[in-house]
């Protein structure tokens, strides 16, 4: 949804839509050092998204989380066998505090789900939404962007799933007719994590790396900056989730 973004962009970047610079002459292409390694890095990462993709259908069953793990594992022996890096060096870089953050956050969600928190949730979530589809929809995008700029939008959308397919479940609506409603919940869930800080993985991830190298960025900062274009980037996309219904 670049649209919004390219609507609003003049208000919270002014000095950087007014300002002309010229663009440097293209660098020289740097020579690829190993690369033998590079080929076989490609073939392990192309062997993960495959995995990802086939895993849950295999006879034996392996998780995307397991599929991550090996693959990791395999590219730092890569590294360890070509001496291109030591494993020490690779862990070192790793911003292990986002990491334990979700890791948490996931184990929470798994508890609710297994408790049946969020099967409860659901069925409070029936008489909200109607039996309406674009209502639901709507009320959906925006409920979800607006959690998403509170809770990490892949936590978030985690959490919501099953509680949609609750949903889904209590007013006997069939796989076409409920597809809408997923396209809403996971629009407004990445969109509206762009609003705040916290609101998305990357906000994060890019947070913590630009505080290794000296520039934190606030919270109030962020905010003042990213609450337009959420705003915008949903408007946007509610207009194109009313075309899909």
């Amino acid at each position: 949804m670049p649209d919004g973004v390219v609507v609003v962009s003049p208000l919270p970047f002014p000095r950087t839509v007014e300002n002309r610079i010229r663009l440097p002459r293209p660098y020289p292409l740097t020579p690829i050092n190993h690369p033998k390694t590079l080929g076989i890095g490609i073939f392990i990462v192309g062997l993960v998204l495959i995995f990802f993709t086939i895993g849950d259908s295999l006879t034996i069953k392996i998780s995307p989380a397991s599929v991550a793990l090996m693959g990791a594992t395999l590219c730092m022996l890569l590294s360890h066998v070509t001496r291109i890096d030591t494993v020490s060096h690779i862990l070192r870089d790793v911003d292990w505090s986002t990491l334990i953050f979700f890791m948490c956050f996931f184990v929470l969600i798994g508890s609710l789900e297994q408790t049946g928190v969020i099967s409860r949730l659901a069925q409070l979530l029936t008489p909200l939404l109607g039996q309406n589809r674009a209502i639901s929809a709507l009320a959906l995008l925006w409920i979800a962007g607006f959690l998403s700029s509170l809770v990490p939008n892949i936590p978030l959308v985690v959490a919501m799933v099953p509680l949609l397919n609750e949903y889904v479940l209590n007013i006997g609506s069939t796989q076409a007719e409920h597809l809408p409603l997923f396209y809403a919940m996971m629009i407004g869930a990445t969109l509206g994590g762009n609003a705040t800080l916290v609101g998305a993985s990357a906000n994060l991830v890019a947070a913590g790396v630009s505080e290794q190298h000296g520039r934190s960025m606030s919270f109030g900062r962020f905010f003042s900056l990213g609450l337009p274009v959420a705003i915008a980037q949903l408007i946007v996309s509610s207009l194109f989730v009313l075309s899909k219904l």
